[in-house]
């Protein structure tokens, strides 16, 4: 059975045991990671939280620093079905927002491309290991935003 030929509830299954055998605890580390980068560079961080929902999301909330306004960092697990109402499977990605709701940066592996959304094991590691790798930039990152933003630092 492809995956063009999953059920809804079949597609629901599989997301699921695919977040619990590869995402949930990567994406916990991944965020308690980025969050100890920011309190060891003064800012104050506090999570992660889940906020999952239709689909998997945790976050931590950065605040302090000469931030103008606290930012959400969060790992969301997009699924084709709420996208596309296909079940052609999945796409993991990071964003960082103010409360306000400006865009900081974003980082989805293969977003608006053909290969999107994956079912495959390994292309999910893959695509996790992308935003672990840029997990170790993330504070810099804000601080450059902050420095372009004009925020006091």
């Amino acid at each position: 059975m492809t995956t063009a030929e999953l059920t809804e509830k079949q597609y629901a299954n599989r997301v699921d045991r695919i977040y619990e055998r590869v995402l949930r605890q990567r994406i916990i580390d991944l965020l308690g990671g980025i969050r100890d980068d920011f309190t060891g560079n003064g800012y104050t961080a506090d999570g992660p939280h889940d906020l999952s929902d239709d689909e998997y999301r945790w976050y931590i909330v950065v605040s302090g620093n000469g931030l103008s306004e606290d930012i959400d960092i969060s790992v969301e697990v997009s699924e084709s079905l709420n996208y596309e109402g296909t079940t052609d499977g999945i796409n993991v990605g990071m964003s960082l927002t103010t409360y306000e709701g400006r865009i900081v940066g974003e980082l989805q592996p293969y977003n608006f491309t053909p290969e999107v959304w994956t079912n495959d094991l390994h292309e999910i590691s893959e695509r996790m290991a992308i935003l672990e790798g840029a997990a170790s930039s993330t504070a810099e990152y804000v601080r450059n935003w902050q420095a372009d933003e004009g925020a006091p630092q």
